[in-house]
C-alpha cells in the first residue's frame, strides 16, 4: 500500500508531497491496527497483537515531522482525532496549520472514550472557531441494511449554540433519525 501511495505522489506532485507510512497520535509509539472489512469504520485499534487481520503500525506526532506551516489538516481517524490533534498541539497552538478539518463522530469517539466536547474544546483552547460542514447519518433502512447519506441540518443551527448542545445533536439521543450521526467540521 505504502510503495503505491508513494508512486502516485512522486508522479502526480513531484517534490511537493511527502508520503510518510505511519499512523498518527499524540506520542511516539505502536498500535495495532484491525484490518477488518467492509466500510472504513471496521479498521480500528486492536489490543490483539497476532492475526492475519492485524497490521503492526509506527506511530509518530504530527509536531515531531511538520515544521513549516501547513494549509490543510484534515483528520478521519475512526474516533482517534483527539490523539492526533494533541500530537499535533505545538503546529496548532501556534496556529501554523490554517485551516482544520475534522470528522467528529459520536459513536467512533465512544470507542476511544473520547466526548465531541473534548474535541471542541481543545480546538477552541488553541484560538480556532469552526463550524459544521454537512451532517451525516442513516437516511433510510431497507432490508435491515441503512443507507447513509446527508440529512439537514437541525434547525438550531441557525444561532451560536454550546458544544454540549451541538455534541447532543450526533447523539441517538439528540436527533431526530434515533441513530448515532456523524459531520466534519472546518476550523479556522
Amino acid at each position: 500500500m505504502c510503495d503505491h501511495v508513494h508512486g502516485v505522489a512522486d508522479k502526480e506532485f513531484p517534490n511537493r508531497v511527502k508520503v510518510y507510512c505511519k499512523a498518527v497520535g499524540s506520542k511516539k509509539s505502536r498500535h495495532y491496527f484491525n484490518k477488518g472489512e467492509g466500510s472504513s469504520a471496521s479498521f480500528h485499534i486492536t489490543s490483539v497483537v497476532k492475526g492475519d487481520d492485524v497490521v503492526s503500525v509506527d506511530v509518530v506526532t504530527l509536531d515531531e515531522i511538520i515544521k513549516d506551516e501547513i494549509m490543510l489538516l484534515k483528520t478521519d481517524t475512526q474516533g482517534f482525532e483527539k490523539e492526533v490533534l494533541l500530537g499535533s498541539e505545538k503546529l496548532l497552538s501556534r496556529q501554523m496549520i490554517s485551516f482544520l478539518i475534522v470528522e467528529i463522530s459520536y459513536s467512533l469517539l465512544r470507542t476511544q472514550n473520547t466526548t465531541e466536547a473534548e474535541i471542541l474544546n481543545l480546538i477552541y483552547g488553541w484560538g480556532y472557531a469552526c463550524s459544521y460542514l454537512a451532517w451525516h447519518g442513516v437516511k433510510s433502512v431497507h432490508n435491515k441494511s441503512p443507507s447513509y447519506g446527508i440529512l439537514p441540518p437541525p434547525q438550531f443551527l441557525d444561532a451560536l449554540i454550546s458544544f454540549d448542545a451541538f455534541a447532543d445533536y450526533l447523539s441517538p439521543q439528540g436527533n431526530p433519525s434515533g441513530k448515532p450521526m456523524w459531520t466534519d467540521i472546518i476550523c479556522f
